[in-house]
């Protein structure tokens, strides 16, 4: 086992400066080359620091994102409502989050208490940031998790998303279905993805007609392009559309106006997530709220409470979903 003596050996310091440290003692006076040292032996060596547990005021964590998360918020509502709840109870907490791209991964500060995987990432991507990570305690928030014995996480249930929107269709009468959705390029196991609720909804319910389905990029301008080459083919339309991700339903909406196809008269939306962008719509969509915000704080509660009991058995927290009605079903 790695002992705080050897930290103090390999930083070429004493045992004590290395302790204040790592305890973030305020009256510690030391140089930012000296503290690097101290950061850079506790990860090489993998030492494991207790420090004592409680208020979580003072812990610095890193957020590791897909690139692509944070370049339009339009397009990628969710991720910016996981990170503003992620955001919003650092601050009550008093943590220090970084945001961290996983291309920058090799950067990860050494000082840190905990981590956030904050998105869909393969088994492999999620073995990289722990083998980068050398022991730090980490929680996952989002759909998918490849590793939910070693690691705790937050996530919402895929199957009542797909199915409240379905009854909430079938409900109101609508019968002729089209599905609308993202393409997946990132290896989601089957029972994950929406399109597989989807289809299990529509056998086991016979009076549900499936006509078609298109899947793409994910935002505003997908759906946009999807829809208005679904009707330029001149295929039937639809009672209503399912469509997997708010900004995407909202592309749609656009293109169905400007086909003179009214909406919710002609044929209903409903798209999933409950992001911003529904009031943002003409009508407003109606949409199966998955608690994006409530996700992100609920991430950062579970991982002060893994940082303090490391070796508490790993937990699943699963948000349900409800209905966020708009204007256009």
């Amino acid at each position: 086992m790695v002992t705080l003596n050897d930290v103090a050996k390999r930083a070429g310091v004493s045992k004590t400066t290395v302790s204040r440290m790592l305890n973030k003692d305020p009256s510690l006076s030391i140089t930012t080359a000296t503290k690097e040292r101290i950061w850079l032996a506790v990860k090489e060596l993998g030492y494991q620091h207790k420090r004592t547990c409680g208020a979580a005021s003072g812990y610095q964590i890193a957020i590791i994102h897909k690139e692509s998360h944070y370049q339009n918020q339009l397009d990628n509502a969710l991720y910016f409502a996981i990170r503003y709840g992620m955001e919003s109870m650092c601050h009550l907490e008093q943590i220090t989050p970084a945001f961290i791209p996983f291309s920058m991964l090799k950067s990860l500060p050494g000082n840190l208490d905990g981590i956030i995987i904050n998105g869909n990432f393969q088994e492999a991507q999620i073995k990289e940031i722990l083998n980068t990570a050398k022991g730090i305690p980490a929680v996952v928030v989002g759909r998918s998790n490849p590793a939910p014995e070693l690691l705790d996480w937050v996530t919402f249930d895929v199957r009542e998303t797909v199915w409240t929107a379905l009854d909430h269709l079938s409900g109101k009468g609508y019968k002729r279905i089209l599905y609308v959705g993202g393409r997946d390029l990132e290896g989601t196991p089957m029972w994950q993805k929406k399109i597989y609720h989807y289809h299990t909804y529509i056998r086991e319910h016979t009076h549900l007609l499936h006509i078609g389905e298109m899947e793409g990029d994910y935002g505003v301008q997908s759906g946009y392009r999807m829809m208005c080459g679904w009707l330029d083919a001149r295929k039937e339309i639809p009672d209503a559309i399912f469509v997997s991700h708010d900004p995407i339903a909202a592309g749609v909406i656009q293109a169905l106006s400007e086909y003179g196809i009214a909406v919710p008269e002609n044929t209903a939306v409903i798209g999933v997530n409950g992001d911003s962008i529904c009031r943002l719509t003409a009508p407003p969509l109606t949409s199966v709220s998955i608690h994006a915000e409530e996700m992100g704080r609920e991430a950062v509660v579970t991982l002060t409470e893994r940082i303090c009991n490391r070796h508490a058995v790993t937990k699943k927290i699963m948000f349900h979903t409800t209905l966020a009605l708009g204007q256009s079903t």
